[in-house]
């Protein structure tokens, strides 16, 4: 919970550049699209997805994984995990359904990533409502269960021979254009008040070392009072 007192005391254990890049950072954090992966099965190729995700200001990202365990590439997604949210749907009977349903329920429009036929362009997407991007496996693209429960079905202009990108190219590419139209046409896509504080409040605990000792360090000064 934020307590503005105690940021103010672990504000006073960082340099000020490292406080501004929080602050900056935390300015371009968005909820208002996200992206979901379903049974990537290279660890290399969805860690670099997520990494782009949050490069891009990207709060969360959804892994699904119906097969295999989901695993991170530490080399790869250097770091990006750290801040940001990652939730993982491995332990429902369809994880794909669990997933969609559920961010259907907060207000997402489902977009899946396909070939041209029957789709519509990334660029006549409208980005004024809330938007998740659903990539699908390396070989085969996206479930028939995400097809059948998806919103809008979006593909990306290519003009070479090869058949698809890279996903964590078309993750970069779908985000980049969405992002660039929000700020563009002034849509809301930034997080609100408590969020941003919340969250500059834990970043600034995972920037310090022993951050629990400091913060039994103000709990003490202030008499067990103001406790996060």
């Amino acid at each position: 919970m934020y307590n503005p007192e105690l940021q103010t005391y672990l504000e006073t254990f960082i340099s000020t550049e490292r406080m501004n890049r929080l602050k900056q950072v935390l300015d371009q954090r968005t909820r208002h699209v996200t992206v979901v992966l379903e049974d990537i099965w290279q660890a290399q190729n969805a860690s670099a997805a997520i990494r782009t995700s949050e490069c891009m200001g990207l709060q969360e990202v959804h892994v699904i994984k119906n097969g295999d365990r989901y695993k991170i590439n530490k080399q790869v997604v250097r770091g990006a995990n750290k801040w940001m949210e990652i939730h993982k749907y491995t332990k429902h009977t369809n994880n794909t359904r669990a997933c969609l349903e559920e961010l259907k329920q907060r207000g997402y429009r489902i977009a899946a990533t396909v070939p041209k036929e029957n789709a519509r362009q990334l660029t006549d997407l409208d980005v004024s409502q809330k938007t998740a991007f659903v990539f699908g496996t390396e070989k085969t693209g996206v479930s028939n269960h995400v097809l059948d429960m998806c919103d809008e079905r979006i593909f990306i202009p290519m003009y070479g021979f090869t058949e698809s990108f890279n996903i964590s190219v078309s993750v970069a590419m779908c985000l980049f254009y969405f992002i660039n139209e929000t700020k563009k046409q002034n849509i809301r896509w930034n997080l609100g008040i408590e969020e941003r504080n919340e969250l500059l409040m834990k970043w600034t605990r995972q920037s310090l070392k022993r951050s629990d000792l400091i913060v039994s360090e103000f709990c003490t000064l202030h008499g067990g009072k103001n406790k996060p």
